[in-house]
């Protein structure tokens, strides 16, 4: 009897024909991108992976980075912030014994203080590597940050899509894969992620995976959590008018939020502008 050739599931997978157009012109499966601050810092990583050994993050970063989706560990993280601490420094110590040597006769004469001229070569590069360290330490709670802000544009638009689609049909499933492909933003992102892992069993249902991303998103944009905490309750009513009344307080109750957050973020901004000013 001849011995079976052995097949990996690659190749057996390989093998499997599909028939809907959908599959035929989508092409090959491409992995997606990180953003050029995680590629910064695997690149860092792998260059110098002494300067992240044993790192940890904290709880405030771990549920940043989370949040955010970024494929980054604590020690490649830790080993940029270290590397752009150190490089920043030798560079600007370079660059400034270069002025001393080369300016600080002028430098001297010009202020009239010949003994500050150090000072006043050198800590410019001192303020130039604290503030680019500070940078690189806040990089992943800024860009949480800044997402919460972009929220306050696409919570209003998604949820509306999920209440249109749940007022012509009430299945929460439909207005999820609906909100899905006509939103926007890292919101609409989150919604086919979802759809994708429901159906790949990483959730045993999608109420499941709403009730992860809504918690995971209660700390950045609380009216999206709450909305949706509501657009779920609203499956249970017994009646069509009681559902169609709890979709529009829910879609009141986003757009008060968001316009009160926006109000905020506006007297919030009023106070630098002045000082600019």
């Amino acid at each position: 009897m001849p011995a079976l050739k052995p097949f990996s599931p690659g190749k057996l997978y390989s093998q499997i024909k599909v028939e809907r157009p959908a599959f035929e012109e989508a092409g090959e499966l491409e992995r997606e991108q990180d953003p050029r601050f995680v590629r910064f810092c695997k690149y860092i990583y792998t260059r110098f992976p002494g300067l992240g050994a044993g790192s940890k993050f904290t709880e405030a970063y771990a549920e940043a980075v989370g949040f955010l989706g970024w494929r980054l560990s604590a020690e490649e993280f830790n080993a940029t912030v270290k590397f752009v601490a150190i490089a920043s420094l030798a560079l600007g110590l370079l660059l400034g014994a270069g002025v001393f040597v080369f300016l600080g006769e002028f430098i001297s004469i010009l202020t009239g203080t010949p003994e500050l001229v150090f000072i006043y070569v050198f800590m410019p590069v001192i303020i130039l590597t604290l503030g680019l360290t500070k940078w690189g330490q806040k990089m992943p709670l800024n860009a949480a940050k800044d997402e919460q802000v972009r929220a306050l544009t696409y919570v209003p638009e998604m949820m509306g899509y999920m209440i249109m689609s749940m007022k012509l049909v009430p299945n929460l499933e439909k207005s999820v894969e609906f909100a899905a492909e006509h939103g926007q933003g890292k919101i609409a992102l989150e919604f086919k992620r979802m759809i994708w892992d429901v159906q790949l069993g990483v959730y045993n249902t999608l109420t499941e995976a709403l009730d992860e991303m809504a918690y995971r998103w209660g700390k950045y944009s609380s009216e999206f959590k709450e909305s949706l905490m509501m657009v779920r309750a609203s499956v249970l009513e017994n009646t069509e008018a009681k559902r169609n009344q709890l979709l529009d307080k829910t879609m009141e109750k986003v757009l008060e939020s968001v316009r009160l957050k926006m109000e905020q973020y506006a007297r919030d901004l009023s106070q630098p502008v002045t000082v600019l000013f």
